[in-house]
């Protein structure tokens, strides 16, 4: 998170630790991101995202390889892009992730 708030000076100290609160992670906020599970990578590069505020993400099998609890809390994440105005494309082989994801997104 520290390099995107580098590359954007806009970005505040207490912006990442929101973001942090907000995907789960503010109490690994010192460890390693080669360190971090599976879903927690995945919600760290979510996060980092976030703080970038994007117009579009681009997403490729999101969830893929993650238990269901991770799965759960990165699709939350993605959801959140909708109330950011954030476009979300991703490609996913299960069906019912994408009517998941994106029946919330089409009353946008």
């Amino acid at each position: 998170m520290a390099l995107v708030r580098d590359a954007d000076s806009e970005i505040t100290e207490s912006d990442v630790d929101r973001v942090m609160q907000r995907i789960g992670l503010s109490g690994l906020a010192n460890s390693p991101a080669h360190k971090l599970s599976a879903g927690e990578r995945q919600r760290l590069c979510l996060g980092r995202a976030l703080l970038q505020k994007p117009n579009l993400v681009l997403l490729d099998e999101p969830t893929a390889n993650l238990d269901p609890k991770a799965t759960e809390q990165v699709e939350d994440i993605i959801r959140e892009f909708n109330q950011h105005q954030t476009d979300v494309i991703f490609s996913s082989h299960q069906l019912a992730q994408v009517q998941r994801l994106a029946q919330p997104m089409l009353s946008w």
